[in-house]
């Protein structure tokens, strides 16, 4: 054998390797991290965050035209039940003794309208007061998440490192316009001691919405949404298909699938896409 045919027989031999491995590892199936579907009790909860707001207040208002003669409130203190407010005269009776104004309760003064040596005409408004002891947190919800929420529901307010008990307390009957799509507000009592939450605190809340039993469920991540509906990845004798689902409620684990799965199907959880369909695929 000379030398040209020994290196033709030498190039050959390495483009058949390479070949091999190639046809090798595209014929490989390539394993992912998977779940099995199952039938599993599922509580959905509903997560946002708000701002604590009271759930009593009240705004003072001038019952006669005054002059303001003494102011004992600033903004962001708290005021007690039968202090007083401020000193005044009626314009009416100006030769006459001084008048006070006293809180009806315990509470910060959140707003102020005068100030001393005011003429403040009938009806205007003085200053607003909030019971700070009777506190929620207000949240703005979708239409879709107030299907399954409902007056009473167990809820965690947390605030910084601490987290207080709480529960839904009024959910509003008229929309608020976002940005986005209209959502609904919702207020939910804090029921706790919540001696380091002040008014206006951004505070997250979880809701423990709608329960259901035995229903068959997927890991969140395992579910994918486009325009038209959500979707999974499945193996099926050891290829990825993709199949459209209808989904239920979810929790901070699973989803509730209604249709599209059966029990035992397997659902890939880890990275995947449109390109790895019809590829040969195993579980890790």
């Amino acid at each position: 054998m000379n030398k040209k045919t020994f290196k033709t027989v030498i190039i050959g031999l390495v483009a058949i390797v390479v070949i091999g491995v190639g046809a090798f590892y595209t014929l490989s199936p390539k394993t992912y991290d998977t779940a099995k579907v199952v039938k599993s009790d599922i509580q959905e909860i509903i997560s946002e965050t708000g701002t604590i707001v009271s759930n009593k207040q009240k705004t003072y208002y001038a019952d006669t035209d005054i002059v303001v003669k003494g102011l004992n409130l600033k903004v962001g203190h708290t005021v007690k039940i039968d202090s007083v407010l401020m000193t005044y005269m009626k314009v009416a009776d100006i030769y006459e003794e001084e008048l006070s104004l006293t809180s009806d309760f315990t509470g910060v003064v959140t707003e102020c309208y005068i100030e001393e040596g005011e003429y403040i005409k009938q009806g205007s408004p003085l200053f607003v007061v909030a019971d700070n002891n009777n506190l929620s947190a207000s949240i703005e919800l979708s239409s879709d998440n107030l299907e399954n929420i409902e007056v009473g529901q167990k809820a965690n307010i947390t605030c910084g490192e601490k987290t207080y008990a709480g529960s839904v307390y009024d959910i509003k009957e008229v929309a608020v316009k976002t940005d986005g799509k209209p959502k609904i507000n919702v207020d939910v009592q804090v029921s706790t001691d919540a001696e380091m939450i002040y008014l206006g605190s951004e505070v997250d809340v979880d809701i423990f919405a709608v329960a259901k039993d035995s229903v068959l469920v997927v890991p969140i991540e395992a579910v994918y949404s486009d325009a038209d509906n959500d979707y999974v990845y499945c193996i099926e004798n050891n290829v990825i298909v993709k199949k459209a689902v209808k989904t239920g409620i979810s929790s901070d684990k699973y989803t509730e699938i209604k249709e599209g799965l059966s029990t035992n199907d397997t659902v890939i959880t880890g990275a995947v896409n449109d390109s790895d369909r019809g590829t040969k695929a195993i579980s890790k």
